[in-house]
């Protein structure tokens, strides 16, 4: 996915903040690794497999966390 299709999906996020709109990310065998919701002025980050959450406050550093736990999903499944 490019980077500015995913800043554009994380801005329609960021313009519902009352809506209950998920986002999930999935490693290339289909199973969801992270998933983006936006509440109270934050994008928040959780990953999946150990339920840690995280919380950014800009569509920058939100899609570089993103790229970040695709990739690094990326190189733990390929291994």
């Amino acid at each position: 996915m490019s980077a500015e299709h995913l800043k554009k999906m994380l801005k329609t996020l960021s313009e519902y903040p009352n809506s209950e709109i998920t986002l999930t990310f999935n490693n290339r065998y289909e199973v969801p690794i992270l998933s983006v919701n936006y509440l109270k002025l934050g994008f928040h980050l959780t990953y999946l497999n150990n339920q840690t959450v995280e919380t950014y406050y800009d569509i920058e550093t939100t899609v570089t966390a993103i790229n970040i736990a695709i990739e690094n999903n990326l190189q733990t499944t390929s291994k």
